[in-house]
C-alpha cells in the first residue's frame, strides 16, 4: 500500500474515532459517512463544526423537513466544510425547492442533490444548473424506466454540475450502458457505471477499463458488483493506473483497514469496507500527479457516489427492518387469533 493510501487510511480512523464519541443516538453508518467525507477533502473531522452546522440547519427548516431526518448528519458534515455555513445552508434551501418545482420528489436523495449543486455551483448558475439536473433525470427515466429512481438524483445533480449537455451526455449514457449490458446484468450496475464515466469525461477505453477491472476484483474475492457499489467501478476506471496494481492497492487497503481497531468482520461488513479502502484509494490517487484525470472530478464524484451508496444501504436496512417489523406483527396477530 502506498503511503499517500495509509496516510488516508489513517486519517479515516482518526476522524472515525473523534465523531463516534459524539452523535451516540446516531447510527454508525451515518458517523461512518461523516469521517469519510472529511477524510475525502483531506481535513480532520470538527466535532464542534459539524454540531453548530447541525443546529444552524434545524433553525432554517421546519420539524418534518427531510434536512432533519437521516440526512442531517450527512449534510451538516458537507455544509460545516464551507466558509460560510449559514449562506451555504440558504443557498442549498433555495436549490431544494427550486428542484421540487421541477418535480423532484421530497426525499433523502433529494436533500443531497440539492446540497451538492449548492456547493459545487455559483449562485447565478442555479437555475440552468437544475435545469440540466431535471433533463438528465427525465432522460434517464425515460431512456430505463424499471431502473431510474430517487437514488438516481444525486448523479443527475452531478452530471448537470459537470455542464456536460443534457441533449449530448444521454446519448453518450446510452452508448455506454449498451456496451456495458451484453457483461453486466444488473440494470443498476450498467447505469451507475454509466453515470460515472460521463461524470468524469472517459474516453473511449473507460468501458474496457471498468469491465477489466470488475473482473480485476472478482479474482481477487473482493467484489465491487453490488448495486450500491458500482458507480466506484466507473470512478474508478477513470484513473490512469493499471487495473491489476488498481485492484492489488484496493485489495491492500482493505486488508489494512480489517487489522483496525473497529473495523473487524464483527463491526463493519465486506462490502461497506472495501467501499471506504477503494474510496480512500481512488482520492490518492487522483491527487498525484499521474493520476490521469481532473483531480476535482473524481474527489466530487467519489463524495457524492459514497454519501449516495451509503444512503442507498441506510434506506435498505430501513426498508428490511421495516419489513420485518411487520412480519413480526402479523405472525402475532395470527397467533393470538
Amino acid at each position: 500500500m502506498r503511503d499517500g493510501t495509509q496516510r488516508r487510511v489513517h486519517l479515516f480512523f482518526d476522524n472515525y474515532q473523534i465523531i463516534k464519541k459524539h452523535f451516540f443516538w446516531r447510527s454508525t453508518l451515518l458517523k461512518r459517512l461523516a469521517a469519510i467525507i472529511y477524510t475525502l477533502k483531506g481535513q480532520t473531522l470538527s466535532y464542534v463544526a459539524i454540531l453548530e452546522t447541525m443546529r444552524m440547519i434545524k433553525g432554517s427548516t421546519s420539524f418534518l423537513s427531510y434536512f432533519r431526518g437521516d440526512m442531517l448528519l450527512a449534510v451538516a458534515t458537507m455544509i460545516s466544510l464551507q466558509n460560510d455555513r449559514q449562506r451555504a445552508i440558504e443557498k442549498t434551501l433555495a436549490v431544494y425547492k427550486m428542484m421540487k418545482a421541477e418535480r423532484f420528489r421530497r426525499s433523502s436523495y433529494l436533500v443531497v442533490a440539492a446540497c451538492q449543486i449548492a456547493i459545487e455551483t455559483d449562485e447565478s448558475d442555479f437555475s440552468a444548473t437544475v435545469g440540466r439536473a431535471r433533463d438528465y433525470y427525465r432522460g434517464m427515466r425515460s431512456q430505463h424506466f424499471f431502473v431510474t429512481s430517487e437514488r438516481d438524483y444525486i448523479a443527475a445533480a452531478l452530471l448537470a454540475v459537470s455542464r456536460i449537455d443534457p441533449q449530448s451526455g444521454l446519448l453518450s449514457l446510452e452508448t455506454i450502458h449498451r456496451a456495458l449490458k451484453a457483461k453486466i446484468y444488473s440494470g443498476r450496475g450498467v447505469q451507475g457505471i454509466a453515470q460515472a464515466l460521463l461524470m468524469g469525461r472517459a474516453d473511449e477505453g473507460g468501458t474496457e477499463r471498468a469491465l477489466a477491472l470488475r473482473e480485476a476484483f472478482r479474482k481477487r474475492k473482493l467484489r465491487l458488483d453490488r448495486d450500491y457499489n458500482y458507480q466506484l467501478i466507473g470512478l474508478l476506471a477513470l484513473l490512469g493506473a493499471d487495473t491489476d496494481t488498481l485492484a492489488d492497492e484496493v485489495v491492500d487497503a482493505f486488508r489494512y483497514m480489517r487489522k483496525l481497531k473497529g473495523f473487524s468482520a464483527w463491526s463493519i461488513n465486506k462490502y461497506e469496507l472495501v467501499l471506504i479502502a477503494a474510496s480512500l484509494v481512488a482520492t490518492d490517487l487522483a491527487t498525484r500527479d499521474d493520476g490521469g484525470v481532473a483531480v476535482a472530478s473524481v474527489s466530487t464524484g467519489v463524495t457524492a457516489m459514497i454519501i449516495n451508496q451509503y444512503i442507498a444501504i441506510l434506506i435498505m436496512m430501513a426498508t428490511a427492518s421495516a419489513a420485518a417489523t411487520t412480519a413480526a406483527a402479523a405472525s402475532a396477530a395470527s397467533a393470538g387469533s
